[in-house]
């Protein structure tokens, strides 16, 4: 069971990391900080929505899997 909780971990951590990766040099492009913190945060959040999405479809895919076998 561990190994799941750290591949579910990294399913999540690794696109909002991807997306505050790509924030932060957007970011440098604004001069206003309301921007930057504004790009920043909401390329981090799209980053979290998709690991969160692709967590609940992984969870529901080995949820059939588990059923089914």
């Amino acid at each position: 069971m561990p190994k799941r909780k750290g591949i579910a971990f990294l399913v999540v951590i690794v696109p909002t990391v991807i997306g505050l990766a790509v924030g932060l040099p957007v970011s440098l492009v604004f001069q206003a900080t309301w921007a930057r913190v504004l790009i920043v945060v909401g390329c981090t959040g799209v980053g979290a929505y998709v690991g969160a999405q692709s967590l609940i479809w992984a969870l529901m895919i080995g949820a059939k899997y588990e059923k089914e076998h």
